[in-house]
């Protein structure tokens, strides 16, 4: 059996109708288990991807660059609890702000650069929280 890899990729709209959508419209924003990708509102060339357990990288088309923007428990904390398919989303308020959920919800006003824990630890038998 082979090994099969997923990817993240986005799709850019082109100008006009009377065109189909290419390979060459589409670009890799993140490896593994691709799950999808948010594109900030205010800049275009920023877009977030998510792959399992959390996997989220902030991806500038610009250059091409990917930086891993991954919260991090607080020292002393136990390990982060990550659902597969991580719920993940760039606030509809601010464009610089993110959250995305584990055992508990964590916010980022720096697009991903820090986090800081909004909630408690939620309760074990609450097994997902949805951002979609």
């Amino acid at each position: 059996m082979a090994a099969r890899r997923i990817i993240t990729a986005v799709a850019a709209p082109r100008a006009t109708r009377n065109t189909s959508l290419t390979n060459a419209d589409c670009f890799v924003t993140n490896g593994g288990d691709g799950f999808y990708s948010r594109v900030d509102p205010k800049d275009p060339n920023t877009v977030y991807a998510a792959s399992q357990n959390a996997g989220i990288v902030r991806f500038d088309k610009r250059t091409g660059e990917r930086v891993s923007i991954e919260p991090q428990p607080a020292k002393g904390d136990p390990a982060l609890r990550w659902n597969w398919d991580a719920p993940f989303m760039i606030s509809p308020h601010s464009n610089t702000r993110l959250y995305i959920g584990s055992q508990k919800l964590y916010r980022s006003d720096d697009r991903g650069d820090s986090w800081v824990a909004v909630s408690p630890i939620l309760p074990a038998s609450w097994t997902a929280i949805s951002c979609r």
